[in-house]
């Protein structure tokens, strides 16, 4: 591997990096060199050889810090902010989209990202919950709720409510009706 690449076994891991890392990685540089990309840094002898570069790399990072935004129409979302580093972190892969969609010049490394960031965004299917399951978790309410005073299994929209306040849990009075519902009615058929 040549000492100023990028090691894309180990960044096509890494979902996230400071924006002067990315930039880096779009001009095929190894940002394990720390090649410099803001004034806060200093070059090396050896990073004078990459001049040329350093500049665009610097013109490449002022464009990314310009396009970061917290609306919705902003091109970079940050996903933290590195205080070390004194930059933002971005999405890697939604970067490479992105370097695509404007024609930048990026190694084909770096281009190969651009699909996981379409990968990322597919919402998960959500498997239903075996009849076994949920009959437990109804169960598990049912024995559970029982403790709280005032619950009645006749009253669940009632009931949700003594549940809600005495756990604070975050979902809605009806949804837990309904669950008191269904317990009750597993409980009473388990009986018969």
């Amino acid at each position: 591997m040549n000492d100023n690449k990028p090691n894309w076994d180990k960044w096509k891991l890494i979902p996230n990096a400071v924006i002067w890392k990315v930039a880096a990685l779009s001009l095929d540089m190894s940002p394990e060199k720390e090649i410099a990309a803001n004034s806060d840094r200093y070059l090396s002898k050896e990073e004078h050889a990459f001049n040329d570069r350093v500049v665009e790399l610097e013109a490449r990072v002022e464009i990314i810090n310009a396009n970061i935004g917290y609306e919705a129409n902003d091109i970079f979302h940050p996903e933290s902010y590195h205080q070390g580093e004194r930059q933002y972190v971005i999405n890697i892969p939604k970067f490479a989209k992105w370097a695509l969609s404007v024609n930048w010049d990026i190694p084909p490394e770096l281009a190969a990202l651009a699909s996981k960031e379409d990968e990322a965004i597919k919402p998960v299917a959500e498997k239903p919950l075996s009849t076994r399951t949920e009959n437990n978790y109804l169960r598990l309410i049912f024995a559970l709720a029982g403790n709280i005073v005032g619950f009645n299994y006749n009253k669940p929209y009632e009931s949700a409510k003594l549940i809600i306040d005495a756990t604070e849990i975050n979902i809605s009075q009806q949804t837990i009706a309904d669950y008191i519902s269904k317990a009750h009615a597993l409980d009473s058929k388990e009986k018969d």
